[in-house]
């Protein structure tokens, strides 16, 4: 997950340019999703902790479940 900070008259450009993109580096393929468009950095910041916690609650509930099949 990563940052990517351009004017809003590019904005449309650089969601193409992202979602065009399939080698990134030596990883090949790569998936591209916007997760969130925003006008301050810090608003970013702040979806961003959303996201991240959202992320390892689903992470935590899905291991304790795989867990507790396996103890059964």
């Amino acid at each position: 997950m990563f940052i990517l900070r351009v004017g809003r008259e590019n904005l449309e450009m650089a969601q193409t340019c992202m979602l065009l993109t399939t080698k990134i580096g030596s990883v090949d393929p790569v998936r591209v999703r916007v997760l969130h468009v925003g006008g301050t950095l810090e608003k970013v910041e702040q979806k961003y902790k959303v996201l991240s916690e959202n992320w390892l609650e689903t992470t935590n509930k899905k291991l304790e479940n795989k867990f507790a099949s396996l103890q059964e």
